[in-house]
């Protein structure tokens, strides 16, 4: 945990966030990743399960669909995205595959898809992912 954030409570949430973006997961082993008391980590999934970010099912938890929300408002009303749309369709139209926007923000490059999904990439990845990125090439940096 950084030592810098100015609020620590708001901090443990996102961590918890992160942590749930990648896996569902029972309160003793999120408090165990934490290195919190179960209470606590209770009350932290608790607030976050009243808010509609995550999702409790069989004793474990999960970020709900309005976690995505957040990100996706970000995205689709960027102006890169509204520049790149039109040309990042015509180019997966065309060949099939979904092509990828990337972009860098505070250091960190993400992709953002914008396409269809083939059957030849059902089985990639979810639609933001961090770097490195499998079969990627940087055609220009913003």
């Amino acid at each position: 945990m950084k030592k810098d954030v100015p609020l620590q409570t708001v901090q443990r949430s996102i961590e918890i966030l992160e942590i749930l973006n990648e896996d569902t997961i029972g309160v003793t082993e999120l408090a165990e990743r934490l290195d919190l008391p179960k209470s606590t980590v209770y009350d932290y999934l608790r607030t976050l399960r009243s808010l509609g970010y995550i999702i409790k099912e069989n004793r474990k938890y999960r970020l709900a669909f309005k976690s995505l929300k957040l990100g996706g408002y970000r995205k689709y009303h960027s102006q890169l995205y509204q520049l790149a749309k039109p040309e990042i369709k015509r180019l997966a139209d065309k060949t099939g595959e979904i092509v990828s926007v990337n972009v860098e923000e505070q250091g960190s490059p993400f992709r953002n898809r914008i396409g269809i999904i083939t059957p030849r990439t059902l089985s990639r990845n979810n639609d933001t992912t961090p770097y490195p990125c499998r079969g990627e090439s940087n055609v220009s940096r913003v």
